[in-house]
């Protein structure tokens, strides 16, 4: 079920350099996963580095929706590096705690194709998603590009492209996590480590509210008779 509706926001952040500062710091231990869920590199969360900056952004973005005394909620933030010569990235869900994901893209000359993509798969009763333990290798630096190609194609076949958000700086993108989403491009236009696709990714993993978002427009009926 859907509760979120997809957002974007350009100019969310107050000070978008104080993050590209705080993310390039001595502050932030950079590390890959050891399973290969993700590509590229992750900081610890903005919780353990800065945790008024963690709550501060998390009220921020749900002011779009409620006022603070209408919710309770948990979930986390993340850095994400993203070197510009990864293969474009899985089409996937997010872990199956997580309801809901937000993302604010942080390179301040970025390359628009390295946003991200919603898509719907062709079928809901078989999504062939290809060899995961492929995906996971590619990830962890085990396979090349080339050896992981002909897996990826196969699996990104199995889905449209329902919209797609071009990276911008200081933009935020938010979308349910029951939603299938991925990057078809993570060139940041410039080379060097200093320059990879950066994001700071949020993961909502829990909520309590009287209504979601959604739920609370469904409620709202058109009483009124048809002529």
């Amino acid at each position: 079920m859907i509760n979120f509706p997809s957002i974007i926001m350009d100019d969310f952040l107050d000070d978008p350099y104080h993050f590209v500062k705080l993310a390039y710091s001595d502050k932030v231990v950079w590390t890959r996963d050891e399973d290969g869920r993700w590509p590229g590199m992750r900081s610890p969360s903005l919780r353990e580095i800065d945790s008024e900056l963690a709550d501060w952004l998390m009220q921020k973005y749900l002011l779009i929706f409620w006022n603070k005394s209408e919710i309770n909620i948990s979930g986390n933030s993340f850095f994400q590096r993203i070197p510009s010569n990864t293969e474009s990235g899985w089409i996937h869900l997010d872990n199956v705690r997580n309801i809901h994901t937000f993302i604010i893209y942080l390179n301040p000359n970025p390359n628009p194709k390295s946003g991200t993509s919603l898509f719907t798969p062709k079928s809901n009763t078989s999504i062939t998603l290809g060899d995961l333990d492929v995906k996971a290798k590619y990830y962890r630096g085990e396979i090349s590009k080339e050896q992981e190609r002909p897996y990826l194609l196969d699996h990104q076949s199995n889905f449209i492209e329902d919209i797609f958000i071009p990276n911008k700086f200081n933009r935020l993108f938010s979308f349910d996590g029951h939603l299938w989403h991925g990057a078809k491009n993570y060139d940041s236009n410039m080379h060097d480590e200093q320059n990879d696709r950066l994001t700071l990714v949020t993961f909502i993993e829990d909520l309590t509210t009287t209504r979601t978002p959604i739920n609370r427009s469904k409620t709202f009926k058109l009483l009124r008779r048809p002529k």
